[in-house]
């Protein structure tokens, strides 16, 4: 959150004295972002900005919060491209040639955010109970695994018999042998940009409409919910807070 108050509030705000400042120049300060930020990270600083009040009153130093004459942006969702089952399987009958092709098959069959899927282990696959434990997230910038995105992302996810037997054997035929589950050549964690430009070419290769990584995620849960799973399932699967994300 740091770099979000030093780039956006602190130019600003920085000078200011909190008590000084008013609802309507809060509500203008959002307005102006609207013309260079997205959507999402003007809710940020709204949310940001907010805490800090609420903070600063718990602690008795201020009296009032001007958030609270602020209007709250909404989620723009934008709508996702997914792809259909007949286009998962061109893809991923195509992706099998690639070292890459182990990211895509868990993206597709459980729904696992990206860095999850680079930062799974083997010790994180439960196959006697067959169940796979999302514990940590793999930080490229860092190169180190890290904490999950939200509380709710920690979850455990049951496996089909076939499922399971696919990772077995995966894990049998692994070269070179590593504790990764998406290791790459050298048994190292593999690079997200190298895994973008794999999907690119497979789906140039398997002649499916172009989608990103992220997007396979997508496609995992409006597959679940036309097979009428349930939304509270497909939520807990993904590691959403809410359901209403999910539904989104």
């Amino acid at each position: 959150q740091i770099p979000i108050i030093k780039k956006h509030i602190q130019p600003v705000f920085g000078f200011r004295e909190m008590a000084s400042i008013k609802s309507i120049e809060v509500q203008k300060f959002l307005v102006q972002k609207e013309k260079e930020l997205a959507n999402s990270t003007i809710i940020k600083l709204y949310t940001l900005m907010n805490q800090i009040y609420k903070m600063m009153i718990r602690w008795d130093e201020l009296k009032a919060n001007p958030l609270n004459g602020v209007q709250k942006p909404q989620p723009n969702y934008k709508e996702k491209n997914t792809w259909t089952k007949e286009e998962s399987h061109k893809f991923l009958s195509v992706a099998q040639e690639y070292q890459s092709y182990i990211a895509f098959w868990l993206a597709l069959q459980f729904g696992l955010r990206f860095s999850e899927i680079l930062g799974l282990q083997w010790k994180n696959i439960d196959f006697k109970n067959k169940i796979l434990h999302v514990e940590q997230a793999y930080h490229e910038p860092e190169k180190e695994l890290g904490r999950l995105k939200t509380n709710a992302s920690r979850r455990s996810i049951s496996m089909s018999d076939q499922q399971v037997e696919f990772l077995k054997e995966y894990k049998e035929k692994q070269t070179p042998k590593s504790d990764i589950v998406v290791a790459n050549s050298q048994g190292n964690y593999m690079m997200k940009r190298n895994v973008r430009r794999a999907m690119n070419r497979i789906c140039e290769r398997a002649g499916v409409k172009q989608i990103t990584f992220h997007e396979l995620r997508h496609t995992h849960a409006t597959l679940l919910l036309e097979m009428n799973e349930h939304v509270k399932i497909v939520q807990q699967r993904l590691g959403h807070v809410k359901a209403e994300t999910t539904i989104n």
